[in-house]
């Protein structure tokens, strides 16, 4: 091989090369004056081939978790009025107060309703009103019964805690 072409080779490599290097260097340039298109009227039209990520207001919501302890599941068992008194029982269990197999927290009655407050657990429990008009302690497996003559709206606990509330009209 002569000079001639060995120096014809190197620059021709050189050549490539640096031209390669100016083209990477022009791409990823950082330059101040944008990256779009100049309208020539003041706004630049930006172009991006990489997709972009908008945050909508539920994305940045934050979730509030708050804990309530109670020892009776939600739900409502609601016996309606009909003008005459009736009798109903009130099961009180571990798992709260129910009314005919179903968790009770709200009871509507007619006044001269009666109440059996039925305990089922395996303790005593103590059954009481807001206005005091019950306090009474209720053996396992015993059973209390107190009429409502009054229209009006009680709340029960049992042993102190907030259980079920009865609406007489």
């Amino acid at each position: 091989m002569n000079g001639f072409a060995w120096k014809n080779r190197v620059t021709l490599s050189l050549g490539i090369g640096i031209a390669t290097v100016a083209l990477i260097a022009g791409c990823s340039g950082d330059d101040d004056e944008g990256d779009g298109i100049d309208t020539g009227t003041g706004t630049e039209i930006t172009q991006t081939t990489e997709p972009t990520e908008t945050m909508t207001a539920t994305e940045g919501a934050t979730e509030t978790m708050t804990e309530t302890a109670t020892a009776s599941a939600t739900g409502t068992a609601t016996e309606t009025g009909s003008g005459t008194a009736e009798d109903v029982t009130l099961t009180i269990s571990a798992d709260g107060v129910m009314m005919d197999g179903t968790m009770a927290d709200t009871v509507t009655l007619a006044a001269g309703s009666t109440v059996t407050f039925e305990n089922d657990g395996e303790n005593a429990v103590t059954v009481t009103t807001d206005d005091g008009a019950i306090d009474e302690e209720i053996a396992a497996g015993d059973s209390y019964d107190y009429t409502f003559d009054e229209a009006g709206t009680w709340t029960v606990s049992v042993d102190g805690e907030e259980m079920v509330t009865i609406t007489v009209s």
